[in-house]
């Protein structure tokens, strides 16, 4: 996959009206140093027409810092310290379910459970998991539950089995359980912490795996994940789409609908910021089943508070690579 980039446009000042404007508006540790803008950038990332692969880009630097396929790992484990929340890969539509047995015995199927994925915008109460432990003041103590994970779609969209699992805490970090269905394959590991990233990646095949880079190198994912989707008679259904996640760590973003060459730094005190992580999400794009290709949606564009500090100005503008093939994803950035 590339990162392609183009300067096509003058440095803009910032003019100092707008920046004591801003130093009224923001805390003292968010406010903007005074700086020229950027030049505009156009970056392409390819994810493949199956969209097979995932690539986490810096907004600092224009690049690409990681990539990997979306079938190298299951599980994501949160750094944070006094924080023990467990994520779903939802670029492969995985699911988990509670047995509300502390039997590891005891559970082989999923049958009768509430199967669940995680919600897309990444409220950290709103995984499928959930809360698997008992906090009383400083002590943290598992409930020893059995969930059963379905691994979601492989590269076929096949079925590609289910474990069961449960989570401990030992020394500060995860003691994590898992075996096939029928009591197979039974492991016992530590998973560490490491405080540089958000999360530690894991896959049931191949232990943990280096993933996304540490928390403060990327700014945007470029995935397929799973999400809820509407139908006409307001019902709620499951759904792959492709889009763009945020960074979990000290990202937001807001969107606005003006011309995109007019969004200048004094813009951001007008709009409402938002942390969700599918902020941006998929919806830049309409894909038309007449004519059976994706065309951008216009006037949607996107000003984003990135870990640096600075704001920048995003707006997409192809899903197709130079030889119409979708799964490249292009946009235009600016920082304000």
């Amino acid at each position: 996959m590339t990162a392609r980039k183009h300067l096509t446009g003058p440095l803009l000042p910032v003019f100092l009206a707008a920046s004591l404007l801003l130093t009224s508006c923001f805390e003292e540790d968010e406010i903007v140093p005074v700086h020229k803008s950027g030049e505009l950038e156009t970056l392409s990332v390819e994810l493949g027409e199956s969209y097979h692969t995932q690539v986490f880009l810096d907004l600092s630097t224009y690049s690409i810092q990681a990539s990997n396929s979306i079938y190298d790992w299951d599980l994501a484990f949160e750094c944070k310290v006094d924080e023990w929340h467990v994520i779903l890969n939802s670029a492969k539509m995985m699911l988990a379910g509670n047995s509300m047995d502390t039997s590891f015995q005891q559970v082989d199927s999923d049958e009768g459970l509430e199967m669940n994925f995680d919600h897309s915008g990444g409220d950290p109460d709103s995984t499928a998991i959930g809360q698997w432990y008992d906090k009383s003041g400083d002590s943290l103590q598992s409930l020893q539950y059995v969930y059963v994970i379905d691994l979601g779609l492989g590269p076929e969209g096949q079925n590609t089995g289910k474990r069961k699992t449960t989570l401990d805490i030992e020394d500060g970090n995860y003691l994590l359980r898992h075996a096939a269905l029928d009591g197979s394959d039974e492991q016992t590991l530590l998973i560490e912490k490491a405080s540089d990233f958000s999360y530690v990646y894991f896959s049931f095949d191949s232990g943990t795996v280096p993933v996304a880079p540490e928390k403060d190198r990327w700014s945007l994912k470029c995935t397929r994940y799973s999400t809820m989707l509407i139908t006409d008679d307001g019902e709620q259904y499951p759904y792959l789409v492709t889009g763009v996640l945020i960074n979990p760590y000290g990202m937001s973003v807001a969107m606005d609908s003006s011309d995109f060459f007019s969004i200048k730094l004094q813009d951001t005190i007008r709009h409402t910021f938002s942390s969700d992580l599918d902020i941006i999400g998929y919806d830049w794009k309409f894909y038309s089943f007449d004519n059976e290709l994706y065309t951008i949606v216009p006037d949607k564009n996107y000003i984003i508070r990135n870990i640096d500090g600075y704001y920048y100005k995003l707006r997409f503008i192809s899903f197709y690579d130079e030889s119409g093939i979708k799964g490249t994803t292009t946009m235009e950035v600016m920082r304000l």
